[in-house]
C-alpha cells in the first residue's frame, strides 16, 4: 500500500511535503496515519543509506524552504537515533 501511495503522490519528496503538512493538524486520525506514512518514508530511506544532508538533493529536489528543512529535522532525529554517534578515546600509554 505504501508504494501505491507514494506514486500516486509523485515521489518520496512529495510525499513527504503531506506527511509533514498533514502533521500540523489537529486530527489526531490524519496525524496517525501521517505517522505510520513518515515512519515508511525513513525506513526506506534509511535502507537505501541517505544520510540527513543527502534528503534535500535525493529526494527533495534541491529545495530549502521551511517545509523542506522540516523534513530534513525530523529525518535527523530518526537517522541519529539509529546510527548514534560513536566516541572513542585515545588514551596515550605512560612510559
Amino acid at each position: 500500500m505504501f508504494r501505491v501511495v507514494r506514486n500516486g503522490f509523485g515521489g518520496d519528496g512529495v510525499l513527504a511535503r503531506m506527511v509533514t503538512t498533514a502533521m500540523k493538524t489537529r486530527d489526531r486520525t490524519i496525524i496517525a496515519t501521517a505517522t505510520e506514512f513518515e515512519e515508511a518514508l525513513f525506513q526506506r530511506w534509511s535502507r537505501s543509506n541517505i544520510k540527513p544532508e543527502d534528503v534535500y538533493t535525493k529526494i527533495l529536489d534541491s529545495k530549502e524552504g521551511n517545509l523542506e528543512k522540516a523534513i530534513v529535522a525530523r529525518y535527523t532525529e530518526y537517522y541519529d537515533e539509529l546510527n548514534p554517534q560513536v566516541y572513542t578515546f585515545n588514551i596515550p600509554r605512560r612510559s
